[in-house]
């Protein structure tokens, strides 16, 4: 369920969240929370039916109070931004993706717009010299630790969002220096990409990757 406070809607974030610490996490005056509990299903590769029919689509469509498809009016958003989180994972990026796709294919101007962004959350934080240190990748913390000693350096992977405290869910992903704007500047690439991407077509997905991924042997 959606946890409103009273503010106008120009001050307010919807924060799409996986995380039961979230309520306790959040900053009640800006922060609204909406628990994403089920499964989010892809936008391009289903029926409008079955999109309206799943739950977490419904709910975050009945959230936004701005309308669904065609219909959408940004200027009715209950919200002035909405914040996607997820695990620093190979899940979690799957389900920001599911949910980007979904704001594209059917709430396209909230993305255009500026009005969907994306809470990274680092896969390891570090502790140096009494510092902390968020590394979002492996290949930073590899970068970092190239001069230093591995004794002389604490580190953690960071848990599921579901499993932090409110104190450390605060801290590396509900502070707003975290949130980063989905910025799309060319709205035709864009569609042909998440289209090739994420819809039906195999083969143009495969293509994508043979010509844009590096594979490597493994060591």
């Amino acid at each position: 369920s959606i946890r409103n406070s009273q503010l106008r809607w120009k001050q307010r974030n919807a924060v799409l969240s996986a995380g039961s610490s979230a309520v306790e996490a959040r900053d009640p005056r800006t922060q609204a929370i909406m628990m994403l509990r089920g499964k989010v299903i892809n936008a391009l590769r289903s029926s409008e039916e079955r999109v309206l029919k799943n739950q977490e689509y419904h709910d975050i469509i009945q959230a936004i109070g701005a309308g669904f498809g065609k219909n959408f009016d940004v200027r009715k958003m209950n919200f002035d931004k909405i914040v996607i989180t997820s695990d620093a994972d190979v899940d979690g990026f799957n389900i920001a993706q599911l949910l980007l796709v979904f704001f594209w294919t059917y709430m396209r101007p909230l993305v255009t717009e500026g009005k969907l962004y994306r809470a990274e959350t680092p896969l390891f934080v570090g502790v140096y010299k009494n510092k902390e240190y968020y590394f979002y990748t492996a290949a930073e913390l590899d970068d970092f630790m190239k001069d230093k000693k591995a004794s002389d350096v604490k580190i953690s992977r960071n848990k599921g969002l579901g499993e932090l405290n409110a104190e450390d869910l605060k801290r590396v992903c509900f502070d707003v220096k975290n949130y980063h704007r989905i910025v799309v500047s060319d709205v035709a690439k864009a569609g042909a990409l998440i289209q090739d991407l994420m819809g039906d077509d195999v083969d143009k997905r495969k293509n994508f990757l043979y010509n844009n991924v590096v594979f490597e042997e493994g060591k």
